[in-house]
C-alpha cells in the first residue's frame, strides 16, 4: 500500500482550504473557549465547595505517579531513536528531548512541540530531518492508534476505522524499521500501552481524591476521548480542548457537575506541574546546534 505524500503536501498547500481550514480552527477554538469558560464561571461556587475537599496526599500521589508514567514515555523515545536513526542516545538525553519539546509543545499552538522533537533528534543524532520526523510521527501513530482502543472499546465500527486510518500511515512510515528490528517494535507497543493504562490510573486517582468511584473501561473511555480531542487540537498543547471534552464526557459519568468539571481542571493542573519541573529540571541543558546536523 502507498501513501502518496506529495499529494497530501500539494493539498494541504493549496490556499483556499488552508484559509478554510484556519477558519475552522478558530471558530472550535472560540467554541470551546466560550463554552467551557461559561460552564466554569456558571458553576464556579460549586467547582470551589469541592476543591477545598480534595484528598492532598492521592492528588500528590497522583502527580508523583504521573512522574513515573513519563519516564516509560522517556524509554520508549530513546529505543525509537535507536531503531530509526541506528544512533544510540542515554536515557538521560531522551528525557532531555521529551521535556523540551513537551514544554515548547504546551505553549505553543499547531502541535509545534512535535516539530522541535525532529531538531532535538537531529542534534542529538547528526541525522537529516527526513528521517528524524519518522519518530513524532510514528509517536503519534502510535498514541493516536491505543487512545482510539480506549476510546472507542464499546464501539467496533469506530475503532476499526481509527485502526484502519492509522495503519496506512503506519505501514507507510515504519514498514522497513518493522521488519529490520521486530523486536524493538514490540517493546515500544508494549511501552506505549503501558503509558497509556499508566495515564487512565493517574486520572483515576484523580477521581478517588474527590471520593467519587469510577471504573478503568469508563476512565479510559473518558480520557480516550479527550486526549484524542487535544491531539487534533490547534489549541497550545491541547489545553481547553482537552478540558471540555472531559468534563463534557464525566457529567454523562458523574451526576454532581461542580465534580465533573473540577476534575479537569485537577488533571491540567497534574500536567502543568510535571511539564514545569520537567521543564526546570531537563531543558537548560537542550541546545540545536545546525552545524551537526549531517545526511546521515
Amino acid at each position: 500500500m502507498h501513501l502518496d505524500l506529495d499529494y497530501l503536501k500539494s493539498f494541504y498547500e493549496n490556499r483556499k482550504i488552508r484559509v478554510v481550514l484556519k477558519i475552522l480552527i478558530l471558530v472550535l477554538t472560540l467554541f470551546v473557549i466560550a463554552t467551557y469558560g461559561w460552564m466554569l464561571y456558571v458553576n464556579f461556587d460549586e467547582i470551589g465547595k469541592y476543591f477545598y475537599r480534595i484528598n492532598l496526599p492521592l492528588f500528590i500521589f497522583a502527580i508523583i505517579f504521573s512522574f513515573g508514567v513519563a519516564l516509560i514515555v522517556g524509554k520508549r523515545l530513546q529505543i525509537m531513536v535507536k531503531i530509526v536513526t541506528n544512533s544510540n542516545i542515554s536515557f538521560k538525553d531522551s528525557l532531555k528531548i521529551l521535556f523540551s519539546a513537551n514544554s515548547l509543545g504546551h505553549v505553543t499552538p499547531a502541535n509545534l512541540g512535535e516539530f522541535s522533537k525532529i531538531e532535538f533528534i537531529r542534534n542529538k543524532t547528526g541525522c537529516s530531518r527526513k528521517k528524524c520526523l519518522i519518530v513524532p510521527l510514528s509517536e503519534r501513530i502510535l498514541d493516536v492508534a491505543i487512545l482510539a482502543v480506549f476510546a472507542f472499546a464499546t464501539n467496533i465500527i469506530m475503532l476499526c476505522f481509527f485502526l484502519l486510518l492509522t495503519s496506512i500511515i503506519a505501514t507507510y512510515s515504519m514498514y522497513k524499521k518493522i521488519v529490520n528490528n521486530k523486536f524493538g517494535i514490540i517493546k515500544i507497543v508494549l511501552l506505549s500501552i503501558v503509558h497509556k493504562i499508566g495515564i487512565v490510573f493517574s486520572l483515576m486517582f484523580i477521581i478517588y481524591s474527590l471520593d467519587v468511584n469510577i471504573g478503568f473501561v469508563q476512565a479510559s473511555n473518558i480520557l480516550g476521548v479527550s486526549l484524542l480531542a487535544g491531539i487534533i487540537s490547534y489549541l497550545p498543547g491541547g489545553w481547553g480542548t482537552r478540558e471540555f471534552s472531559m468534563g463534557f464526557l464525566l457529567q454523562g459519568a458523574i451526576t454532581n457537575i461542580g465534580i465533573a468539571l473540577l476534575i479537569p481542571l485537577l488533571y491540567a493542573l497534574m500536567l502543568g506541574i510535571m511539564i514545569i519541573v520537567g521543564f526546570v529540571v531537563f531543558y537548560k541543558s537542550i541546545k540545536i546546534d545546525n552545524s551537526k546536523a549531517t545526511k546521515k
